[in-house]
């Protein structure tokens, strides 16, 4: 018997959510479904706006594992993991693109003050619209796995409207220090800025 796709099991996923309006909790049988699909056990499922993406009509609170009142849960990647022929080698994958998000929003003021103090300055386009402060070189990813590599493990905690930050204050100051040390801006619109990707 062939092996259902991913994307298969991402379109019944999706056909289940879009069954229901928001804050109308899933029925039993729509909860064990998509229980089996993302080989998570839900005890309460209901779809609630996204508070960091409004345009994102599929965002799910759910009671699972030890959680005592539901929580944001991302299905997507539950569904990815349940998917994996390699369960554990995809959540350590989820887990580092966590530590990239959190390290990212650790120099969120860095980049910002760049970008102030540039907002004269054109992108190498030539516009002056939706301007971002870019890592010229070396790229951010490869700041962050070498900042990773002295430091494999690192404690998040849950900040409301933005998910994972650094728990650790001292930690995150390091980071922050060892980032400064190391990175070049550039100023990029977005259009620019999406089309380069990270080049190592």
């Amino acid at each position: 018997m062939r092996k259902r796709t991913l994307e298969s099991k991402r379109v019944e996923a999706q056909t289940i959510i879009d069954r229901y309006p928001q804050d109308v909790a899933f029925s039993p049988e729509d909860r064990a479904r998509l229980s089996e699909l993302t080989g998570t056990e839900l005890r309460y499922c209901v779809k609630r706006a996204n508070p960091l993406f409004s345009g994102d009509k599929r965002h799910l609170y759910v009671l699972a594992y030890d959680w005592q009142i539901p929580e944001q849960w991302s299905w997507n990647n539950a569904l990815r993991f349940a998917h994996s022929d390699d369960p554990a080698a995809a959540k350590q994958k989820h887990q580092f693109q966590k530590y990239l998000l959190a390290l990212r929003y650790a120099i969120r003021s860095d980049l910002q003050s760049f970008l102030m103090m540039e907002r004269d300055t054109p992108c190498a386009c030539g516009s002056l619209n939706d301007l971002t402060a870019d890592h010229a070189s070396p790229p951010f990813i490869s700041i962050a796995e070498a900042f990773l590599a002295e430091h494999p493990v690192l404690e998040l905690r849950q900040l409301k409207g933005v998910s994972d930050v650094l728990a650790d204050r001292a930690i995150e100051s390091e980071w922050i220090a060892f980032h400064r040390a190391r990175a070049t801006f550039q100023v990029l619109c977005r259009r620019c800025n999406s089309s380069k990707g990270a080049r190592v």
